[in-house]
């Protein structure tokens, strides 16, 4: 089973793609723990998804930290951004997809299956 890792400080926020990815057959993984995040304190997933920043860390810091393990160097990774947040998309960090907020839960879908099937 596929393994997806959802960075996102607000759980809430994301449960019905959440949902939507469980039923399509993925293991959803949620990390909303910085700490977790700087310990890399979680399993190794096929596709990560950034969804917001944690604490004082941006999508973009988040990103290149992901990247500098080289567990992780290739996965790819899927950044949803607010409309307007094009200035701060990571100069350090090689992104796959970027998925503008609000962003329909069968965009995300979409996006998983053309990077890990």
């Amino acid at each position: 089973m596929k393994k997806i890792l959802i960075i996102e400080r607000n759980t809430g926020s994301i449960q019905i793609s959440q949902q939507l990815l469980v039923d399509e057959g993925y293991a959803v993984l949620i990390l909303s723990s910085a700490i977790k995040l700087l310990k890399y304190e979680f399993e190794q997933p096929d596709i990560i998804i950034i969804n917001s920043r944690l604490f004082n860390m941006t999508s973009a810091e988040i990103c290149h930290h992901l990247q500098l393990r080289d567990s992780l160097r290739h996965v790819p990774v899927i950044l949803a951004y607010n409309i307007g947040d094009e200035a701060r998309l990571p100069e350090h960090c090689e992104v796959a997809a970027i998925l503008e907020k609000p962003f329909l839960s069968e965009d995300l879908l979409m996006l998983v299956k053309r990077f890990i099937g």
